[in-house]
């Protein structure tokens, strides 16, 4: 048997590639596919994969930026909602003019003041639910922040990279 260098799984030596992540080759040295170097990192480090990222630290980045892409589509779907707020009570005051000035008798003061009062409120009540999605968008991104930025599981340059920030220098690990 022999640990993939990059996600550490284990493999039987007839493998030469891990057939979890695909990338891992059978590194050179002892039978078994483990150099005595690595064997000693590999048990000083706790299980983590010598040379790659630990198995954890991957599923919990995949799972991090699956939930990152939720809160930016949560935000782009209240950036939506809140343009056809502001599109549809533009196009309402266009049809309450055209509609207000062709009665018999001209121009209708009454029917433009209620259509302007309708569109008004049709779109401030569209828009700000709009207003509403967004929020829920940047708590989930508040939420996230918050949950990579405590996790143990993460090191601080894990979590810079989660959190899309420059890594931090060797002099100072974040917690």
């Amino acid at each position: 048997m022999w640990a993939c260098p990059n996600c550490g799984e284990k493999i039987e030596d007839d493998f030469d590639i891990c057939w979890k992540c695909q990338a891992g080759t059978k590194p050179a040295g002892r039978e078994d596919g483990v150099s005595a170097e690595g064997e000693e990192q590999a048990h000083s480090s706790g299980g983590q994969a010598v040379s790659g990222t630990p198995p954890l630290t991957i599923a919990l980045s995949k799972r991090y930026k699956d939930a990152y892409l939720v809160a930016k589509a949560v935000i782009v779907y209240a950036t939506i909602v809140k343009g056809v707020a502001v599109i549809s009570s533009i196009l309402a005051l266009i049809v309450v003019l055209v509609v207000s000035g062709a009665g018999p008798r001209g121009f209708d003061s009454s029917t433009f003041l209620l259509g302007i009062l309708v569109a008004g409120i049709l779109g401030f009540v569209v828009y700000c639910l709009g207003v509403l999605i967004a929020a829920v968008g940047q708590h989930l991104f508040a939420s996230l922040d918050t949950a990579v930025n405590s996790s143990p599981f993460l090191s601080g340059s894990d979590k810079a990279q989660i959190l899309s920030l420059p890594a931090p220098s060797s002099l100072y690990e974040m917690r």
